[in-house]
């Protein structure tokens, strides 16, 4: 049985691609897609059989629901040139404040979602956490009954905490990988294989999960280490960029650890 909303999704990049499978998954009808670029719409609309626009005046003005799923960069864009009858306007960003709907929409909020994705790769979208937030009591209880379909993990967040949340996420995820990333090249110039640091990544994660980071931090720089640590950084004296890196966070974790 399809639930009764009836939502219109702004956007097709990742994002928008599993809140599309997300609300399909809980049977909430996807009325409509709108998107500027017109070949990644048309195929997201043709996957779940709806209607798709890339003229925002062609937007559908009475759904009950608006999710404005796009790059932080065109949100405001997008509320200048959006109208509508009624119905809830919402976006999906970490960093952009609530107050961007204020003056413009009577009914507004947001719907993040706490996860890192990507189109190829599947997730359980019962444990993604959603950050909500509304200008109303009203709307909040209309946001989180529509969260609540899609997920288990649904928090009342307000703009400056998520925000802060976003940040960590950044740290958690994004430089994170890029950590991984630089490893890999490493590796890669010795013609060695990713896959050695494969059961040390997944250590470290599992004891991320379980405990506090902090209590977890290993390493030359917990150690205070001084002897290896400059043999590291002589070795990386062919690479500036990431020699100055590894002192940085190194010279972190020894303040850190000074602190305690």
């Amino acid at each position: 049985m399809t639930n009764k909303y009836n939502i219109v999704l702004l956007g097709s990049g990742n994002v928008a691609f599993h809140l599309a499978e997300m609300l399909k998954l809980s049977d909430i009808n996807i009325s409509q897609i709108y998107n500027i670029n017109e070949k990644s719409g048309k195929e997201l609309a043709q996957k779940y059989n709806t209607n798709f626009t890339n003229n925002i005046s062609n937007i559908n003005k009475d759904a009950d629901l608006y999710i404005i799923a796009v790059k932080d960069i065109f949100i405001e864009n997008i509320i200048d040139k959006l109208t509508i009858n009624k119905g809830v306007i919402v976006h999906t960003s970490g960093t952009t404040d609530i107050n961007v709907f204020a003056g413009k929409f009577e009914n507004y909020g947001i719907l993040y979602p706490l996860q890192t994705f990507t189109k190829e790769i599947k997730l359980n979208y019962n444990e993604i956490p959603f950050l909500i937030e509304a200008n109303s009591s009203k709307t909040i209880d209309f946001i989180n009954n529509i969260a609540c379909l899609i997920s288990n993990n649904v928090t009342n967040t307000n703009s400056e905490q998520r925000k802060l949340i976003h940040i960590a996420a950044v740290f958690a995820c994004n430089f994170t990988n890029y950590f991984y990333s630089i490893a890999d090249d490493l590796l890669d110039k010795q013609n060695l294989n990713f896959d050695l640091l494969k059961p040390l990544i997944k250590e470290t994660t599992r004891k991320a999960i379980e405990s506090k980071p902090k209590e977890n931090q290993t390493g030359p720089a917990k150690r205070k280490d001084l002897n290896t640590i400059n043999k590291h950084l002589e070795t990386l004296e062919n690479n500036k960029e990431i020699q100055k890196l590894y002192g940085i966070i190194s010279e972190m974790i020894i303040k850190s650890n000074s602190s305690v």
